[in-house]
């Protein structure tokens, strides 16, 4: 039997799905006894946020009691990917360190919601029936079989735990915390933000990556580029800070951390609007992926 190495990506799962269906011909697909699974690597992001920004047309909306509650979740303890030896938790970082201001209604910008908490668990059940039901993975977690992996943010670490509680309800409630490696020094993640990815590490990967967001803003097409200018004039002060920055990205983070929240989208922001600027981010996030990997 052929042995299949498999890895998903759930923040953009369908792409990549069909990018890895499209590696096996369509009789190999349907005989699964020719397949044998034998590492599955799953990546995926946060649980809802916060934004990085108030909203200027409605900024107490970000309440402190949309705060993940974390009593419910099982302990996580760090190790350094480096040298294996324990890592306290002031490795971990807030956006809200970075200087940023407590948003309006005294949330910390991008602190992890209790919708988004949710979220995570909900995706840990999903990953229980897929990996611990089909018998590839014990139903307890095995440090031999599962390897944990996050980056240094609160907001990944959280949302890691609430995973973990849907994958291995059985181990939720255990004394021994879930061992969890984290990168350290520009091994792996000296950005506090991504796992992977580091410009102040490598001089030629700062000047490609700025290629990327050059090239980001260059191939806006017309659509795209009169969506914005529409955004910008009916939102007025509401724009967010980094709109001219990141464009369709930025726009989208703002209403989609609105949209995971349960939240209320402001009124010049229709569904139209939204479908587009996913459409949009979407295509900037495959122009910097390009680019860095």
């Amino acid at each position: 039997a052929a042995r299949l190495v498999s890895s998903v990506c759930v923040g953009f799962a369908s792409y990549h799905y069909l990018k890895s269906q499209a590696l096996c011909t369509k009789q190999q697909r349907s005989n699964g006894n020719d397949w044998e699974l034998v590492h599955a690597q799953v990546f995926f992001r946060h649980g809802a946020r916060a934004p990085f920004g108030d909203a200027p047309d409605a900024p107490a909306i970000w309440s402190s009691d949309l705060k993940a509650d974390l009593s419910t979740v099982p302990a996580i303890s760090l190790i350094n990917l480096a040298n294996n030896e324990a890592l306290d938790d002031s490795v971990l970082k807030d956006s809200a360190e970075g200087n940023l201001p407590l948003l309006g209604g005294g949330l910390s910008p991008g602190a992890l919601t209790q919708q988004g908490l949710q979220q995570t668990e909900d995706l840990g059940t999903v990953l229980r029936r897929q990996y611990v039901d089909s018998g590839f993975i014990k139903g307890n977690f095995d440090r031999e079989e599962v390897l944990l992996r996050t980056s240094c943010t609160h907001r990944t670490t959280q949302s890691l735990r609430g995973l973990l509680k849907g994958l291995f309800p059985d181990d939720s409630g255990a004394k021994e915390p879930f061992p969890v490696s984290v990168g350290l020094g520009g091994l792996g993640t000296k950005h506090m933000d991504w796992l992977n990815f580091s410009t102040s590490c490598c001089p030629r990967l700062k000047e490609i990556y700025k290629g990327g967001l050059l090239e980001l803003a260059m191939q806006q097409d017309p659509p795209t580029r009169a969506l914005l200018e529409r955004l910008q004039q009916a939102s007025g002060s509401a724009m967010p800070e980094d709109a001219l920055v990141y464009g369709p990205l930025a726009w989208f983070d703002s209403a989609s951390c609105r949209i995971g929240s349960g939240l209320a989208l402001p009124p010049w922001l229709d569904s139209g609007s939204i479908n587009a600027l996913a459409s949009a981010s979407a295509d900037q996030v495959c122009i910097l992926t390009r680019y860095v990997y």
